[in-house]
C-alpha cells in the first residue's frame, strides 16, 4: 500500500486508492496528529503494510511525525525542488505551499497536459487559485478568504455582526442583518471565484481547463458554471503522482535509521 498525507493547519488527510483507483480517506486532527496517527495504524491492523508514503504538508513539524510513525516505509515529500511534470514559472517558489504545488501537478498529470492551460481552485479556509499555461510552465496563480474567513472576518472586525455560514436562499437581497450576512458571504464568495475564473481566462487568452477541490468544491461547482471538473481529493492524488515520478529519488533518500 502506498499512502498520500496531506497535512494542513487544522486537518491532516490519508487517503490511498484500491485496485480500481477508489480513494478512501481518513481525516485526523492536526493539533492531535502523533495521538490520531497510532489510533489510525492501530486500527489498521497488520493489513497496513506500506511501500510508499507521500507527504504534502504546511506544517513542518508534522513532517517528522508521520515519518516517525510510517518508519521504515520510504517517505517522499512534495517541495519546489522535486521533479516536477511542469516548468516552474513562479518568481518565489520556496515561498510556495506544497498543498498548493501538489494540488496543480495532480490536475496537470491527471486531467491536463502540454496544449491545455489549466486553472485548480482549491476552496478550503483560504481559496487558491493555480495556473498552468498550455506550454506547460507553472505561472503562479491567487490566495484569497474562503467563505469561513470571510464570516469571521466580520465577526471580528465589528461589534454587532455574528459569525455565520448558513447557506441563503436565491436571493440577493436580505431582510434582516442575519440574511444580509449569509448573502453577502455566501454569493460574494461564489461571484469572486466566477469572476477570478473569467479573468484568468481572458488574461491566457486561451481554451482554459478548470478544476476544483477543497470542501467548498461541490457546493461552488453546483453555482459556478466555468467549472469544469469536481475532483475532492486532488492534493492527495497529485502527492501520490508526484511521487511516483519521483519514485527513483525516494528510494536513495529513504530513511534507514
Amino acid at each position: 500500500m502506498i499512502l498520500s498525507v496531506d497535512i494542513g493547519n487544522t486537518a491532516t488527510k490519508i487517503g490511498w486508492t484500491d485496485a480500481g483507483g477508489d480513494w478512501t480517506v481518513c481525516r485526523l486532527d492536526t493539533r492531535r496528529l502523533e495521538t490520531e496517527l497510532a489510533e489510525f495504524i492501530a486500527g489498521q491492523g497488520s493489513e497496513l503494510t506500506l511501500t510508499g508514503v507521500g507527504i504534502s504538508s504546511v506544517v513542518p513539524a508534522g513532517v517528522k511525525t508521520v515519518r516517525d510513525a510510517f518508519f521504515p516505509a520510504p517517505v517522499f515529500e512534495v517541495r519546489h525542488t522535486c521533479r516536477l511534470p511542469f516548468v516552474m514559472g513562479y518568481e518565489t517558489p520556496e515561498t510556495l505551499g506544497n498543498d498548493r504545488l501538489a494540488a496543480a501537478a495532480g490536475g496537470w498529470l491527471q486531467y491536463a497536459g502540454i496544449g491545455t492551460a489549466l486553472l485548480v481552485i482549491d476552496a478550503g479556509t483560504a481559496i487558491t487559485y493555480e495556473v498552468i499555461d498550455a506550454a506547460g510552465v507553472y505561472r503562479g496563480g491567487a490566495i484569497g478568504p474562503g467563505p469561513a474567513l470571510l464570516s469571521r472576518a466580520l465577526h471580528t472586525g465589528t461589534a454587532q455582526l455574528p459569525e455565520l455560514l448558513d447557506l441563503p436562499g436565491e436571493s440577493a437581497i436580505g431582510g434582516s442583518t442575519v440574511e444580509a450576512i449569509r448573502i453577502g458571504v455566501h454569493w460574494g464568495f461564489r461571484e469572486s471565484v466566477a469572476g477570478m475564473i473569467r479573468r484568468i481566462r481572458e488574461e491566457l487568452q486561451t481554451a482554459l481547463l478548470v478544476i476544483v477541490t477543497g470542501g467548498w468544491a461541490a457546493d461552488l461547482a453546483a453555482e459556478v458554471t466555468e467549472i469544469d471538473l469536481v475532483d475532492p481529493h486532488l492534493v492527495l492524488r497529485g502527492t501520490r503522482l508526484l511521487l511516483d515520478l519521483n519514485s527513483d529519488a525516494t528510494e536513495a533518500n529513504a530513511d534507514t535509521r
